[in-house]
């Protein structure tokens, strides 16, 4: 299991994933090559469903400023 923040995944291959979060449940996942896509903050343990590797460009935003 590993997280992330809030987060836009661009996609330089078709993928199909799997992610499983910490209470057991698990949700497919899937994009084309050159689609980006919004990805909420969260724990999960991602899995590979394909014979490639899984090439993407993942851009995580900062937090607001304190100040």
């Amino acid at each position: 299991m590993h997280s992330h923040p809030d987060a836009v995944v661009v996609y330089e291959s078709d993928v199909h994933m799997k992610m499983t979060t910490p209470n057991g449940k698990s949700v497919d996942s899937s994009g084309k090559a050159h689609d980006s896509q919004w990805t909420p903050a969260g724990v999960h343990l991602p899995e590979n469903l394909t014979d490639k590797p899984v090439e993407a460009v993942l851009v995580e935003l900062k937090t607001k400023p304190t100040h």
